[in-house]
């Protein structure tokens, strides 16, 4: 291998790392939250075996995302999953992954979906960006300040809107979305 094709290939592996990283790192955020709310003392038996859930699932998203990095490091790629989810219900599980944060900033969520909506896609994958996304939105949110999440289709197009009262992105920025590292 030459010093060019093997400087190539480390700073692939470097950015997938680096990539691979920051999905624990907010799949643990979500676990921390969510374990925070079960110390609640005043939380009912329901609530508790819902954390509990979206816990076990956080733990074997991590599992899942271990397994593709792995694969990714052994063949260069990674398999898609794929499964039918329901839109509403994934969202309403990231939103609660992140409640003590939205708390916190005391932030207004809105959930606009005037149908069932369900794809089949890779949840991993699709959590990740729904993830990344949301926990975007109320990092970088004002206090007191709100989220709007639409939900619908047009033309058997499904879409999913965000927008929120934080500090905005460039049209620069936006171009970068779906890049590496961004």
């Amino acid at each position: 291998m030459s010093q060019i094709d093997k400087t190539t290939t480390d700073k692939t592996t470097t950015e997938h790392l680096s990539s691979f990283m920051h999905e624990i790192n907010n799949s643990l955020n979500g676990i921390l939250g969510l374990s925070s709310l079960l110390q609640d003392d005043d939380i009912n038996i329901d609530e508790r075996k819902k954390y509990a859930s979206l816990i076990s699932k956080s733990v074997n998203q991590i599992m899942e995302l271990e397994k593709d990095y792995k694969e990714y490091l052994q063949t260069g790629k990674t398999t898609i999953k794929y499964q039918v989810i329901d839109v509403r219900d994934l969202l309403e599980n990231v939103l609660t992954e992140y409640k003590i944060d939205i708390d916190k900033m005391k932030i207004q969520i809105t959930i606009d979906i005037r149908e069932k909506i369900v794809i089949f896609t890779d949840v991993t994958k699709f959590k990740q960006i729904l993830a990344n996304i949301l926990s975007n939105a109320i990092k970088y949110n004002k206090i007191r300040g709100q989220i709007n999440i639409q939900v619908g289709k047009i033309n058997q197009q499904i879409f999913i809107k965000i927008i929120d009262t934080g500090i905005g992105m460039t049209q620069l920025e936006q171009r970068k979305l779906g890049m590496a590292f961004y």
